[in-house]
This record gives structure tokens, C-alpha cells and sequence, in this order.
């Protein structure tokens, strides 16, 4: 060996690049969700009378049968093929091969490819296009003949070349149209109020879901079932008490504002977080999201004017594709418990998967520990809840944690990072008071108690938001009626508490 020669050493790769490299089950899940769209679509224009059934999962992925008269059948085989890559001759191999072999056994049937990709052209598209020249006729009957010799005991006496072509269809369906299709096929077949129709579709998703793990065949009338069942469902819903109680939250659909109450102290709102007005605090919300993941329950706990509530948001906010997101403003009573569960319930039934918010725990929902044990006894899947407390506020409604099963806390409170961050993400929006020039002397202010909600009105602002109520406070005594005001502030901090 030259004495220069320096051996190549491989460079070791981090544990991110082995993660992102792992993707066979991300397109495992991307092709059966291609399965379930199109199972679901193919169940809503084929299944119109009880002479036609679909079953999935069968001999292909589809197989729809309509019995025409008792004797006379017609039945096709659909196969279903997603990719994110352009797919050549040599593709179809596989699927012809799955074809023949069923067209051997009975040559009435016929077969269909419906596919999401694009085509490198040449061959496939000349048999997709039912179009062959001599060269690729020539070309397919090789990879006939191929299949031919690696399948010897088939009864190769009934095929032939150009009657198995005459039963070969295929379809380019993308996934990305297939939701809204089934949903204006809902509307327009099932008389559904606009709206509602994405609980259908979802009701109709778990049901072929079922079908497909089971293997099962899908008729008419179960159709028909299946449609009535979350229709009941959702009449269910309204009249069951909890419907008050519980507050569907939809970031989609909240009323514009022009507000910016946000940076003056105010609770946040739904819409503070569609309009974007809080900060982003990404390390925390990152780590709630994966405690919502891992666990049935997750806490988040800090004391007064630390962004609870806002966090609370932000995370619903991020995962209102993975979850329906409801708000649970009361359950003060075991004995209306039940009707809180059988609501969620439904709700799971229509094929929704909820983040149920519990804000701000207090004496209105003191009973949050027995409906999460009860949640988990009679619903057990589909639901996780997001709680917020004050650190007093838990000592008093927490109730015995030795009940719960899967629950995290997550302590919060703000740190120079963070308040570096804020400040200079409220620079970029123009949202500092003119004489923020800095973020050190402002967060020196708050440091101690390092509370968010101070820090936030002090920077947009300019004042401490304790400074303003004292100032608030002193213009009360100077009032003529003061001692009736100072009353009615004790009696508000009171209920507040109780």
C-alpha cells in the first residue's frame, strides 16, 4: 500500500439522520390512508341498492359485487397504488400477476388499478391508455409470458392475451381530492347539513377501517346503518345537558378582531392565537405536545400570569388536525359526571378524536379527577386531556392523583432566554412602548417572580401591570363611593377563589 494513502474513514451518522431515514412506516400509513379514502368512496357511489356489496380488504383491496339477476354476477377486483415517485412499465408486473391470477379462475371478471402518481410514460401509458402499438403489445406479452414460467401449476388454458386486456381498467385518483369528494357525495345522497359532514365522513372512516380489519363486506342496508348511527349520534349530542357544559372549540370559525387587549394583560382568546399575537414559545409547546402524545392526561402548572391558558391554546391550536378540540367549563357535580362522559362518547362515535381543555382548574371543575377516571373506564380511546392550574388551585382540586393512570405534570415559568425572545419578537411586530430599548432592564424588573404576563404588558406598555391597578386603586379611595366599589372588589376576588 502507498505510503500517502490515507484510508476513508465513514462518517457516523447522528441519531436525527437515522430517524429521518426510517420512513417505511410513514408510507406504510400514507398508502392505507389512500385504501380507506378510496374504500370509503368507492362505498358511497357504488352501494345504492341491496343487489350491490363492496368488501375490503377480500381478494384485492376492493371487490365489488352486483348481482345483476341470480345467475349473472358482475364483479370487479380493485387495486389500489400510491407513490411519490414516477412509476415505469416494470410496476405493473406485480399487479398484472395478482389479475391473472383470478382471471385464470374465472375469466368473467374484471380488474381496475386506480393509482395516485405519475407515469414515466412509454408502456404503461400505452396500456393504460388501451393503446398499444406492436412494440409494446410485444412488451406485455413477455411480461405475461415471464409470469407464465414463474407460475406453471396456474391453469394457463383459459387465458388469453387480448380477451385479459378487454378486462384490465385503470383510474388516476388523487388523494389529496378524495376527502372533499366524500363529503359533496354525503351532502348530496344523505340530505346532510353542510357543516356536519366532515362528522359523517369521519363515521364513515372508522367504520370501513373496521371493515377493512375485518375483512368484511359492506352492504346497503349497513350503509345505511352506518349514515343513521352518527346521525343519532349528533341528535344525541343536543340533548344531553353536558351540551352546555362543554364548548367546541374551532380556530376555523372565530369571529375577526381587531383587538389588541392581548398585550394589555387580557386572558387570551382563541383568536389571539389565529391572529398570532402571542409570542411563540416553541421549547414548552414542543414539550406538551409529546406529553399529549405519551400520556391520557397532561397538567400544566405554574403560578398566576405565567401563559397557562395561552400555552393551552397555542398546543390546541397546533393540533386542531390531529384533534377535535373542546373546552370543559363545568363539572361540578359527581352526579351529572355520566352525561359529560356519554357526550364525549358520542362525539368518539362519529369518529372524532377530542383534546378536551380543562382551564384554569377551580370549584367549577372540581370534579375533573372522577371524570377522567370514568373517561378512562368507559371511553378509554380517542380523548386526552389538557389541564391548566394556579399551584394553590392544585393543592385544593387536584383530588388523588393515585387514581389516574398516564398523567405528566409540566412546570412553567419564564427564563432570560425566553424573555430575550419575546422582546425581540415583539420588536419585529412593532408592538415595543417607545422606550423599550432593551430587554435586560425590563426582565431585571420581573426576574424574581418571572411572570410572563408583567413582563409582556411592561414591555408593551411601559408600566408595570401592577403599577396600573395600584394607580386604579388609589383613584377608587379618592372616589365619593368608594367603600361601595371596595366591596364589590372583595366579593369578585371571593367567588373567585371559592
Amino acid at each position: 500500500m502507498p505510503k500517502n494513502k490515507i484510508k476513508k474513514i465513514k462518517k457516523k451518522k447522528s441519531i436525527s439522520t437515522i430517524e429521518e431515514e426510517k420512513l417505511g412506516g410513514k408510507y406504510a400509513l400514507s398508502g392505507f390512508a389512500y385504501q380507506i379514502l378510496y374504500s370509503c368512496f368507492t362505498i358511497l357511489n357504488f352501494v345504492d341498492n341491496e343487489n350491490k356489496k363492496v368488501k375490503l380488504d377480500g381478494i384485492e383491496d376492493i371487490d365489488t359485487y352486483n348481482c345483476i339477476t341470480t345467475d349473472n354476477q358482475q364483479i370487479y377486483h380493485i387495486q389500489l397504488k400510491e407513490s411519490k415517485n414516477k412509476q415505469d412499465a416494470s410496476f405493473l408486473k406485480k399487479v398484472l400477476k395478482n389479475f391473472l391470477e383470478i382471471y385464470l379462475t374465472d375469466t368473467t371478471r374484471q380488474f381496475k388499478l386506480v393509482y395516485d402518481f405519475d407515469l414515466c410514460g412509454g408502456n404503461f401509458q400505452k396500456i393504460i391508455n388501451k393503446n398499444l402499438d406492436d412494440k409494446s403489445e410485444k412488451y406485455w406479452q413477455k411480461i405475461i409470458q415471464d409470469i407464465t414460467h414463474e407460475n406453471p401449476t396456474w391453469n394457463w388454458a383459459k387465458y388469453d392475451f387480448h380477451d385479459f386486456l378487454s378486462h384490465l381498467f385503470f383510474e388516476n385518483v388523487k388523494k389529496d381530492r378524495l376527502a372533499c369528494d366524500i363529503e359533496n357525495i354525503l351532502i348530496s345522497k344523505y340530505d346532510i347539513k353542510t357543516g356536519n359532514e366532515v362528522l359523517y365522513a369521519n363515521g364513515l372512516y372508522y367504520f370501513c377501517y373496521e371493515k377493512i380489519l375485518n375483512r368484511e363486506a359492506i352492504s346497503f342496508s349497513e350503509l345505511k346503518q352506518c349514515v343513521q348511527l352518527v346521525k343519532d349520534e349528533i341528535n344525541k349530542g343536543s340533548h344531553n345537558p353536558a351540551y352546555k357544559w362543554i364548548q367546541k372549540i374551532n380556530f376555523e370559525n372565530v369571529e375577526n378582531s381587531n383587538s389588541m387587549d392581548y398585550y394589555a394583560g387580557k386572558k387570551a382568546e382563541p383568536i389571539d392565537i389565529v391572529q398570532k399575537l402571542p409570542v411563540r414559545r416553541r421549547i414548552i409547546e414542543q414539550k406538551i405536545q409529546t406529553s399529549i402524545e405519551k400520556n391520557k392526561i397532561t397538567v400544566i402548572k405554574s403560578s398566576s400570569g405565567q401563559g397557562k391558558t395561552t400555552l393551552a391554546l397555542q398546543v390546541a391550536y397546533n393540533l386542531r388536525t390531529d384533534y377535535t378540540i373542546y373546552k370543559l367549563q363545568w363539572c361540578g357535580d359527581k352526579k351529572e359526571l355520566d352525561n359529560i362522559v356519554e357526550y364525549c362518547r358520542s362525539r368518539i362515535k362519529i369518529g372524532e378524536k377530542l383534546l378536551i381543555l380543562v382551564d384554569n382548574l377551580d370549584a367549577q371543575l372540581k370534579e375533573w379527577n372522577s371524570l377522567a377516571q370514568l373517561l378512562s373506564e368507559k371511553v378509554g380511546i380517542n380523548y386526552k386531556l389538557l389541564l391548566t392550574t394556579r399551584e394553590d388551585d392544585w393543592y385544593l382540586f387536584a383530588g388523588d392523583q393515585s387514581y389516574l393512570k398516564s398523567l405528566q405534570i409540566i412546570h412553567i415559568d419564564l427564563d432570560a432566554t425566553e424573555a430575550e425572545d419575546i422582546y425581540d419578537n415583539l420588536k419585529k411586530i412593532n408592538k415595543l412602548y417607545s422606550s423599550a430599548k432593551n430587554w435586560q432592564y425590563y426582565w431585571e424588573q420581573v426576574a424574581e417572580k418571572k411572570l410572563l404576563i408583567e413582563y409582556i404588558y411592561l414591555l408593551t406598555q411601559g408600566e408595570m401591570l401592577s403599577s396600573r391597578i395600584d394607580a386604579q386603586i388609589k383613584n377608587i379611595q379618592q372616589s365619593s363611593n368608594s367603600d361601595v366599589k371596595y366591596q364589590l372588589l372583595r366579593q369578585i376576588c371571593f367567588a373567585d377563589v371559592i
